[in-house]
């Protein structure tokens, strides 16, 4: 009457497969349960009824018993320092696969017996996982002893967030469980704040509770930076205000206002934002400041850190600091004297060790976005400035960007590029070095390209047909100069190609001031990262910074 099933003969008795008999029992009982009216049975069918319950229910407990007997052996136990004591199972590699009970329910049954040796007022946590998936059991004491209890968090939530942007269900906290990164973490509850008001609330309720919060923009980090298995905050896609100063030397920005769309904004006055990172078209502010992405064209000097001017922070327990106002400065000084202590006596600390205060300099000449600006540290000797710099690439641990102000840098209408192709990566490193050395003020980017990057964009729609014809060891030199006029932009195309003419090239050297012809080379670098990650090996993963 709902359907079929496969079955077998056993004992002179026609009984349903194995992997059927749950589904079968389900049924049952939510049929009983919804629809007490319409299933009667007479005295007989009851009996029948109840020795097929029986018969489905001996049968699970036996698969359970055999489930068990195969993932107690496999499971790790440790007490943490906070008492607590953590399991871990790895279903994928120790449990029966394809068959009752499943992983989810696998986790439960391992978690209750680890209970009853433990005693459910001890804190409890058995975590299941497998390539893809994650499972968590967890006893009451452990909201209880540690105040994370996701009812509580939600309900105080809700009083200051409108509840259809506070989620918990399955679909919207897996689908925030990643950004561009190849990392997972499921969120407990995902946010979508509209207003900084709301990032303050959430951020004193968080605090109050000693929850971790993350903070996420448009999710394209390819580090895992945008990622939590606690609370996350997304900010809302019209959270997106921009202003220009009247003579375009400043722009202030909110944190979902996506890098493109700054730089179109700034475009009629001749101006950009100083970072470009290749996800410029849909990263945005918050994330590109958080992170400290600079890209490929704006290097050291005029990248986040470079041109950051002012900064509007909330921190940790909804306070807030605004670098641009007097007033906003002295009230945070006052509140926060010991902080201010600290970050000033940190900050004299390293500029008398010689051989640190040497380090971070020497680690921040180059491009160097992996933890904390400590150059802060030593490149600034006003505390607030520490502070706000230090934001730089803190990827929100510190505190949330309500807004930035950038000074701007110039975007020149005239530009030239040449994919230069050396024929190996010592001669490409060697060309590199005369750019840097030689040609600094004709140079504004340079990027290496070995043959292995070449070869994953090669049988791509439009990429030039040369690529298929190199050496194996063959590399390039992705090269761009601007200029005010085409006058200074000849000039630097000439001092470029003078200083490298003593490297015999692959193929010659030769630029183009060709939009769409440059644009192309540009487009190589950029889908640089997904195209070698297209090209795997099935089963591994791409691995940067």
């Amino acid at each position: 009457k709902f359907g079929y099933c496969d079955f077998e003969v056993e004992n002179g008795l026609v009984v349903p497969l194995p992997n059927i008999r749950g589904n079968i029992a389900r049924i049952y009982f939510y049929m009983n349960n919804a629809y007490p009216d319409r299933i009667k049975l007479n005295k007989k069918e009851l009996n029948r009824h109840e020795k097929l319950i029986d018969i489905l229910y001996n049968r699970a407990m036996q698969m359970v018993d055999r489930q068990m007997k195969a993932v107690i052996p496999a499971i790790k136990t440790e007490e943490l320092d906070n008492g607590i004591i953590l399991n871990t199972l790895d279903v994928e590699k120790y449990a029966h696969k394809f068959t009752f009970p499943a992983p989810g329910k696998t986790c439960g049954f391992a978690h209750d017996s680890i209970v009853q040796k433990y005693g459910e007022e001890t804190p409890i946590i058995t975590i299941s996982y497998g390539p893809d998936f994650g499972v968590v059991r967890a006893t009451d004491a452990v909201s209880e002893r540690f105040n994370f209890n996701l009812n509580i968090i939600i309900e105080q939530l809700i009083k200051e967030i409108p509840e259809d942007r506070v989620f918990t269900d399955p679909l919207h906290t897996l689908a925030y469980g990643t950004d561009a990164s190849f990392y997972r973490l499921v969120p407990k509850v995902v946010i979508w704040a509209y207003s900084a008001k709301e990032v303050k609330e959430i951020l004193k309720i968080s605090s109050k509770m000693s929850l971790p919060v993350v903070f996420m923009a448009a999710g394209t980090s390819l580090s895992g930076q945008a990622i939590t298995d606690s609370i996350l905050i997304v900010s809302a896609r019209d959270w997106n205000g921009v202003q220009i100063s009247e003579d375009a030397s400043l722009v202030t920005l909110e944190p979902s206002v996506v890098g493109a769309h700054a730089n179109a904004k700034l475009l009629p006055y001749g101006k950009k934002i100083g970072p470009d990172p290749a996800s410029i078209s849909c990263a945005m502010i918050g994330g590109i400041a958080a992170n400290n992405a600079s890209g490929m064209c704006c290097g050291v000097s005029d990248n986040s850190y470079k041109t950051l001017k002012y900064m509007k922070i909330i921190f940790h327990d909804g306070s807030e600091l605004d670098t641009a106002d007097k007033k906003s400065i002295e009230k945070f000084k006052e509140t926060y004297g010991s902080l201010i202590e600290g970050i000033k006596s940190l900050s004299l600390r390293v500029k008398k060790d010689k051989a640190l205060h040497d380090k971070i300099v020497r680690k921040f000449k180059i491009k160097n976005t992996c933890g904390y600006s400590l150059n802060a540290l030593v490149d600034f000797d006003d505390e607030i400035e520490i502070i706000q710099h230090l934001m730089i690439g803190s990827d929100g641990t510190l505190g949330f960007i309500k807004d930035i102000t950038f000074k701007t840098v110039p975007e020149y209408k005239d530009k030239a590029s040449a994919l230069m192709i050396f024929k190996n990566i010592k001669d490409a490193c060697d060309a590199v070095i005369v750019l840097k050395t030689q040609c600094r003020e004709n140079v504004d980017a340079a990027e290496i390209m070995d043959r292995a990057g070449l070869r994953s964009v090669e049988n791509k729609e439009g990429m030039p047909s040369f690529l298929k014809t190199l050496g194996d060891e063959a590399t390039a030199v992705l090269v761009e100069t601007r200029a005010s006029n085409k006058e200074k932009l000849r000039e630097n195309i000439e001092i470029i190609l003078s200083k490298l003419s003593h490297i015999t090239p692959e193929l010659p050297l030769e630029f183009t001031d060709v939009e769409e012809e440059y644009a192309l080379f540009w487009k190589i670098r950029k889908g640089l990262f997904p195209a070698v990650g297209a090209v795997r090996e099935s089963g591994t993963t791409v691995i940067i910074e």
